[in-house]
C-alpha cells in the first residue's frame, strides 16, 4: 500500500552483481523487479513513463499513486549502467531483464516498447510476484 510505501523504500539489501549474460534468465525463483534496457533508443526520464506493446497498447504505467511519492521517487527508477540498475533498491535479488525494441511515440520520449512475447512474459511473471504494483521498474537509459 502507498501509506506504508513500497517494500524497496524500507528494504536494506546488499547490491547484487549483474550476471555476465544480460537478458532474460531461466530461473525458478520469482522475479523481484523488471529492468528494461532502453539504451540507444532515446528514451528520457519522465514522471510517468509507460511500458507498451508494439501496437502501442499499454502493458503498465497508468497507475494511481500519491503525488508526494511520485515527486520523490517516480513510478520508474532510472540507471545508466546495468550495474547501477542491479544496485538500485527496487531491483531486489532476481530482476527480470528485458530489452525494449523501440521508444514509444509519445512526444515526451519516455515510453519503452517491448516485443509482444516479452510483454506477455512480463505480465505472466508479474502475476506470479506482483513487482509492478510495487513500482519495481527500472529503465536503463542513455547510450548511443
Amino acid at each position: 500500500s502507498i501509506a506504508s510505501g513500497p517494500s524497496w523504500l524500507v528494504a536494506s539489501t546488499t547490491p547484487v552483481v549483474p550476471p555476465s549474460h544480460s537478458f532474460r534468465r531461466a530461473k525458478e525463483d520469482a522475479y523481484t523487479s523488471v529492468i528494461i534496457d532502453t539504451q540507444g533508443l532515446g528514451v528520457v526520464r519522465a514522471m510517468s513513463p509507460k511500458i507498451l506493446r508494439r501496437d502501442g497498447s499499454e502493458v503498465w504505467g497508468t497507475v494511481k499513486v500519491d503525488y508526494d511519492f511520485l515527486a520523490d521517487h517516480g513510478i520508474v527508477a532510472y540507471a545508466r549502467t546495468m550495474g547501477e540498475a542491479y544496485a538500485n533498491s527496487r531491483a531486489g535479488d532476481n530482476p527480470l531483464v528485458l530489452r525494449a525494441v523501440k521508444r514509444g511515440s509519445s512526444p515526451y520520449k519516455c515510453d519503452a516498447v517491448l516485443s509482444d512475447s516479452d510483454a506477455e512474459y512480463l505480465m505472466s511473471e508479474d502475476q506470479r510476484s506482483g513487482f509492478l504494483k510495487d513500482y519495481r521498474v527500472i529503465f536503463l537509459v542513455g547510450g548511443n
